[in-house]
Order: structure tokens, then C-alpha cells, then sequence
């Protein structure tokens, strides 16, 4: 596992330069953040199921927009929908089988109702048509491969037992991190790198933006404080951090010679093709041992 500054040290090793010089640390976890996104992209690519969330809708009466967590924003892509009834009793879904096409249209029967809701995307909401006429609890549930945020690194603001608290200028971070937007670190990962609670890594199941900045997060083995520094790492998987690396640095080094830019470039198709091969395999294995059961009305 690589943190943001460990990735910076790594990077700055491909680009011969090993100090700040032509290359601000600011713009280089730029391009690690951007880096992160597309092979998160690549990794989804292959296995569709590999990075998974889950969101909730619940009918409020004669209302057809609903707001949609930040990372299930246009541009991520859903996998299935599920219908419950009021008891959250898994009744009908609908799902795309390539996963390549957004379920646009396509319909769920909600509750013991015998209507038919179709839902799709509005920008940043789903809307469901004909409108609910009355509330539901948890109506749909939809399953969706999230659009994951910016890489950073810092030192504690406050934390609680359940929430860590970032601070407005991060140490290792692109300019204007953290974010502002509510949701938009969830499903990513946390870990303390120093200080009191060291070695702690927790999912951040929810972010509140604006001017709070604070993530919430299982509760932790030992609360960490102001002496301690976190990181917000990358979903890569933790053994292929360095193709995160060599992607940026096929970014960064498009300024460099042209020996160098080769080299780069070799070792960033090997250890990708490390990566895909390994990802298949995770999906292969999943085939062989996951059995649907349709007649449950469920897979």
C-alpha cells in the first residue's frame, strides 16, 4: 500500500527528480488523483462488480426527483435496482446484463402496488415515473460502481469515536481538497499514518462537505487526535498502488525524453497486465461459486 506522499516519492522517482524543481508536489498528486480515477475506471472495465455501493430510495408522496449520493453522480454506472416491500422484503429487480447501457426505463413493481415505476438518471437525481402517490420507506434499493474522489493526506482536525474530521489545507493535496460536496469520499478508504491510533484503516461510509469536512467511519480501535496524520488512499488495490504511479508518471513524463517515456511506458503495461490478469482471475473464481437463485425473486 502506497499513501499520497509515499506515491509522490515513487513518482518522483520515475521523473529523475528527486526534490521539487520542475515539478511542484501540488501538481504532481494532481495527476495521482486523476491517475487513480482512470485505472479505478480500467479495474471496472474489466470486472464490473469490482467496486460495488449501495444506495436506498425511499417515496416521499407526489414526488418524482430524488437526490443521489455524490459518487453515483452521472458518469458511474449502475449494475441492478431492487424493489422491497414495506418490510424491506426483496420483491423484483431489474439489471442490465452488459452493464454498458444506464437502466433507462426499465421498470420495477414497488410494494404491493400494482404499478409499474420506471427510474432513470436526471443529472445528479432519478427520477421515477408515473410519481409515487404515497411514501415508502426504502422503496429501492440501487446498486451502482461508484465515481470515486481525490487522493489526500494530513494531519487530524478532531476526531471522534466514529468520525474523523479533516483539516482545510491538507499537507498532501490538490488544490481545493477537501472536497465540498456531501458523499463525495464515501466508499473510499481512510488509514492513520502516524500518531495516536497508527495503523488504523477504516471505510468512510459517509462525508459531510461544505464547511465541516468530516468523515464518518466504524468505530475505531483507539480515537485518533491532533498528533495524529491520516491518508485517503486510493481504491486501487493495495498491491497495484504502483500502477497508479506509473500512470501518472506516463502523464507527467510526456515533458521528459523519449528513452525515458518508453521505459515508463513498458513497465506501466507489464504491471497492468499483472493487474487485469489478476482481476480476472478474482472473476473467474467468483463465477465458479456463486449459484443465482431466481425462484427467490433474487441473485
Amino acid at each position: 500500500m502506497l499513501t499520497p506522499s509515499q506515491m509522490i516519492t515513487s513518482l518522483r522517482y520515475y521523473l529523475d527528480e528527486p526534490t521539487e524543481g520542475y515539478w511542484k508536489d501540488v501538481e504532481l498528486i494532481d495527476r495521482l488523483s486523476d491517475s487513480s480515477k482512470r485505472v479505478t475506471r480500467v479495474i471496472s472495465g474489466q470486472d464490473p462488480t469490482f467496486f460495488m455501493a449501495t444506495t436506498n430510495i425511499s417515496f416521499v408522496a407526489d414526488t418524482s426527483l430524488y437526490d443521489l449520493p455524490r459518487n453515483a453522480r452521472l458518469g458511474s454506472r449502475w449494475d441492478h435496482a431492487i424493489k422491497k416491500d414495506s418490510a424491506g422484503t426483496v420483491q423484483d429487480f431489474v439489471f442490465d446484463m452488459r452493464l454498458r447501457d444506464r437502466v433507462i426505463g426499465d421498470q420495477l413493481q414497488v410494494g404491493n402496488s400494482s404499478v409499474l415505476f420506471s427510474i432513470a438518471y436526471q443529472g445528479s437525481q432519478m427520477r421515477v415515473s408515473p410519481t409515487p402517490s404515497a411514501a415508502l420507506t426504502s422503496a429501492i434499493e440501487l446498486v451502482y460502481i461508484p465515481v470515486f474522489s481525490d487522493i489526500q493526506q494530513g494531519t487530524v482536525l478532531a476526531a471522534t469515536s466514529t468520525t474523523l474530521t479533516l483539516p482545510s489545507s491538507p499537507t498532501v493535496a490538490r488544490v481545493g481538497s477537501p472536497s465540498i460536496f456531501d458523499d463525495d469520499y464515501n466508499g473510499m478508504e481512510i488509514i492513520i499514518v502516524s500518531g495516536t491510533g497508527v495503523g488504523q484503516k477504516r471505510e468512510i461510509t459517509d462525508y459531510t462537505g461544505g464547511s465541516t469536512l468530516q468523515c464518518t467511519v466504524a468505530a475505531w480501535d483507539t480515537t485518533p487526535d491532533t498528533s495524529s496524520t491520516y491518508a485517503i488512499i486510493s481504491p486501487v488495490p493495495d498491491d497495484f498502488h504502483d500502477v497508479v504511479v506509473l500512470d501518472a508518471a506516463l502523464a507527467a513524463g510526456a515533458k521528459s525524453t523519449r528513452r525515458r517515456l518508453d521505459s515508463i511506458g513498458q513497465v506501466y503495461q507489464d504491471r497492468q497486465s499483472e493487474m487485469i490478469n489478476w482481476v480476472d482471475e478474482r472473476q473467474t473464481f467468483r463465477q465458479e461459486v456463486v449459484i443465482p437463485d431466481f425462484s427467490a425473486g433474487v441473485f
